[in-house]
């Protein structure tokens, strides 16, 4: 998982077809890569979204810790 952009960016996320790969991920506006979906099997297509399911969960996560840690000046 990269290129997650946070809530307050508005970004829109679009997933793109790659023949004989499976999938894409992407920001709408500049088109980075958020992360990618083979589509070998149904079953490594779900575990694939479980996954990036899992990282997306973990990364806001620590973006929302980073700001509340922010806000009671622990961190810059």
């Amino acid at each position: 998982m990269i290129n997650l952009p946070d809530k307050t960016t508005m970004t829109e996320i679009k997933c793109f077809v790659v023949e004989g790969r499976g999938f894409e991920v992407r920001t709408g506006d500049v088109g980075a890569l958020i992360c990618e979906i083979g589509a070998l099997t149904p079953l490594q297509t779900a575990d694939d979204i479980a996954s990036a399911i899992y990282e997306a969960r973990n990364i806001g996560f620590e973006q929302g810790r980073k700001y509340v840690r922010r806000a009671l000046g622990v961190e810059k």
